[in-house]
């Protein structure tokens, strides 16, 4: 019986070093080169449609499925540094609300337990900015996430605008607002399924949904030009 677990064990040594190897070949990181590019040019054809999500998500869903098949599982906190930062939104088949500039979706995220989600909003009212603040907390492979916040500030920033610095701004209430309540108190769960440099791809969802939602998202530094 020992002898048995030992050859049984060396041999699942020796499967688990191949897998390893495979995705860390040259073809492999070619592949995934590809599924990235696939990936953002789909989101970004589509960035401002609400009208086909359902079309959207079933074709990227087999690409995204491809590429978390060819990359290492990480717990959250190990992938917590590629995370921080600051990230536009290029698609998703969560709806984001009435007078939402879809192009103009940004996520900062903080190593310090909190995130911002802003956004640029139209209303007749007039333009403005919407400052939609969250906290989390690591659960290992997933983080449980609550909204704190939800406010607007008058106008929106123009391109070139320093994203990170704009929510540290806002976090030290540096920013003149108004709260406008909305989802304060919803709780949900958020997995960074993937995440480098320059892509990140996110589910999630709310207690109240049993649906994961996706989003895709690019690495950005500032405010981009509008679409």
């Amino acid at each position: 019986m020992i002898f048995f677990t030992r050859i049984a064990l060396g041999a699942g040594l020796l499967l688990a070093s191949a897998v390893s190897a495979a995705k860390g070949s040259p073809e492999t990181a070619s592949r995934i080169e590809e599924l990235k590019r696939n990936i953002q040019s789909i989101s970004k054809a589509n960035i401002n449609r609400t009208d086909n999500y359902l079309e959207v998500r079933n074709e990227l869903q087999p690409l995204v499925n491809e590429l978390l098949a060819l990359t290492p599982d990480r717990l959250e906190a190990e992938k917590l540094d590629d995370v921080a930062g600051a990230w536009r939104n290029l698609w998703s088949d969560q709806e984001f609300g009435p007078g939402v500039d879809a192009s103009q979706v940004y996520q900062v995220v903080s190593k310090d337990g909190y995130y911002y989600n802003i956004s640029r909003n139209v209303s007749p009212k007039g333009e403005f900015t919407n400052f939609l603040r969250g906290i989390y907390e690591d659960q290992g492979s997933y983080l449980k996430i609550e909204f704190t916040d939800n406010s607007v500030s008058p106008n929106f920033y123009e391109a070139g605008t320093p994203l990170v610095q704009l929510a540290k701004n806002f976090e030290a209430k540096m920013i003149p607002s108004q709260s406008i309540g909305g989802p304060i108190g919803v709780k949900g769960v958020l997995i960074n399924s993937y995440v480098d440099d320059q892509l990140r791809i996110v589910t999630g969802n709310s207690s109240s949904s049993t649906d994961l939602s996706l989003f895709v998202l690019e690495r950005v530094t500032a405010v981009e030009a509008s679409q």
